[in-house]
């Protein structure tokens, strides 16, 4: 039996989901510069400190290196996207896993960070509401 007492990410997350989702995460672990997470000794790397794009992976219920692998899903990887298009990015432009991690590294503020992913997620909402 597993003392993880995180709820497994359900299948079919919207975008929005997703990103609000991430700014919880963030707001409950802190927030990672420089890094998908910031290792800690004996946690799991989904308790730890995370980046916005971290944290979105682990919202999607994925490894905050997930993005490394190339094993994100397409809940995460259009999360990722509608925060990146925000942004200003567009698909000319570096990836958006690149955007949005410069964008958190130079932010450095969990708060700010967490609030920029909770109005993606409302505008997210906003654009593709759900039934």
């Amino acid at each position: 039996m597993s003392n993880d007492t995180r709820p497994a990410a359900p299948l079919g997350l919207s975008p929005a989901a997703v990103l609000d989702i991430a700014a919880d995460v963030i707001e409950r672990n802190g927030l990672a510069i420089g890094e998908f997470y910031m290792a800690e000794q004996g946690r799991d790397p989904r308790d730890c400190k995370v980046c916005a794009m971290g944290a979105i992976a682990v919202a999607a219920g994925l490894h905050p290196e997930a993005w490394d692998d190339e094993g994100i899903t397409s809940a995460a990887e259009e999360a990722a996207d509608f925060l990146a298009d925000r942004l200003g990015w567009t698909p000319d432009d570096e990836p958006a896993v690149t955007i949005v991690g410069s964008w958190n590294d130079r932010l450095k503020d969990a708060a700010k960070v967490a609030a920029e992913l909770r109005a993606a997620a409302e505008a997210a909402d906003a654009a593709h509401p759900t039934p």
